[in-house]
């Protein structure tokens, strides 16, 4: 059975999927290949028990991607049809910068996968000397430069020793994408740097140039305009600003090509990967065919949710979440309705 987006994703994946088809064809490749047959489809599309953790973390981070991606254009497509929305231009932001998390996150998961297979440790924590080694290291090149970014805002200085980049630089090398993740990265940057100057700086000066033109600074002159008042009277900001729809479009359209050109080479290595006895032990267990009967009474639940049947999994493709809710209580066979005597008629009890 060939599984689609458009007819078998969730009540994200559907619509977002008309959004992000063209820019992002081999998410549905992925998914086809590598979430689905974790999920109890066609009867429940939640991951199945039995799941390998890891291979569970690279369903959520692919999953988040696309929420953030797709979410990022609805918020985008609003702006451009309603200028009184333009204050959302901050949650643009925000869904791009998370989308770009989410990338991390997944590589992070393709690196652990990598690991197990492999049947390599966890890399030792660094001893002292080699914190205090990187620390002098960091003091040359970037302290500088964060302490006077300090001094202006009084965000803290943090020095960072471990992050995901330098984790998967193997991974990369192995499926020669080492090139195409940096410019990947690139751009994350970029946007990220929006994200946190909307998020952690005071409400950022916009120019409103005409009825439905907004502009933002471009990214280089982030820093150069921290005052309202600079907006107002800078010389140079004509020049310094762009229109925001070009900045989000621009960024989306990039970091977008670059994500669906690294899933194509990672599509690759999965399916190699998927031959190995050590990947296939991290599949669940195949599911119970659920009979006629079962499917009729319990429209195909998993027999924790015809358990509780106050349980409602979320269907993010993520399996995670609960929706408690007070269902009418049922009585038993021969049991008697309140107030009504055995063997006579029921009376209401007001």
């Amino acid at each position: 059975m060939l599984y689609t987006l458009s007819k078998d994703g969730d009540d994200w994946e559907r619509p977002y999927w008309r959004t992000l088809e063209k820019a992002w064809p081999n998410y549905e490749v992925l998914w086809r290949e590598f979430v689905v047959p974790l999920t109890g489809r066609p009867h429940d599309i939640q991951i199945r028990k039995g799941t390998d953790p890891l291979l569970e973390e690279m369903c959520m981070a692919h999953y988040s991607t696309f929420y953030h991606l797709g979410r990022a254009h609805e918020l985008f497509r609003s702006v451009k049809r309603n200028i009184e929305l333009a204050r959302s231009y901050d949650e643009i932001f925000f869904h791009m910068s998370a989308a770009t998390e989410m990338v991390d996150r997944f590589l992070f998961a393709i690196w652990k996968i990598c690991r197990k297979i492999k049947g390599q440790a966890a890399p030792e924590p660094w001893s002292l000397e080699e914190v205090v080694k990187h620390a002098k290291r960091f003091h040359g090149k970037e302290y500088k430069k964060n302490y006077e970014e300090y001094l202006n805002s009084g965000r803290s200085v943090g020095i960072p020793l471990h992050n995901v980049r330098d984790s998967i630089d193997s991974i990369m090398a192995l499926i020669h994408a080492k090139k195409l993740v940096k410019e990947m990265w690139q751009i994350a940057d970029h946007i990220r740097s929006y994200r946190n100057v909307m998020t952690h700086n005071p409400l950022i000066g916009q120019l409103i140039v005409s009825e439905r033109a907004i502009y933002l600074p471009k990214q280089d002159n982030l820093s150069k305009y921290p005052l309202w008042s600079s907006t107002l009277y800078g010389e140079t900001v004509q020049l310094d600003y762009a229109p925001a729809n070009d900045i989000v479009e621009d960024y989306l359209g990039r970091f977008e090509s670059r994500v669906n050109e690294l899933w194509q080479k990672l599509i690759e290595l999965l399916r190699e990967w998927s031959e190995t006895e050590q990947y296939k032990a991290m599949l669940p267990p195949e599911p119970e065919e659920p009979t006629a009967a079962v499917r009729k009474i319990a429209g195909a639940k998993t027999s924790e949710e015809r358990a509780e049947p106050w349980r409602k999994v979320s269907s993010s493709g993520s399996g995670i979440g609960s929706d408690p809710r007070v269902l009418p209580r049922t009585r038993r066979r021969g049991e008697r309705r309140r107030g009504q005597k055995r063997g006579g008629k029921s009376r209401l009890r007001r």
